[in-house]
């Protein structure tokens, strides 16, 4: 594995971990729901979740578009 996979892949498994303690302090609280254009449901914690994978992910490409 080259340094930058290795690199992208510690981002990736923090990003996942920090969202997962996100999503995992509102496990099975009452969440506002809407839908997105696909009609699926979308929460303001999923919305929260995102942000911080996105911030650590463009840590090491941010050029990279979301």
């Amino acid at each position: 594995m080259t340094k930058t996979n290795s690199k992208f892949k510690k981002i990736t498994i923090q990003a996942v971990k920090e969202a997962g303690k996100i999503l995992k302090q509102h496990f099975k609280k009452p969440l506002q729901t809407s839908l997105k254009k696909d009609s699926s449901l979308v929460t303001p914690i999923d919305f929260e979740a995102e942000k911080v994978i996105i911030k650590l992910i463009k840590k090491i490409s941010p050029l990279m578009i979301f």
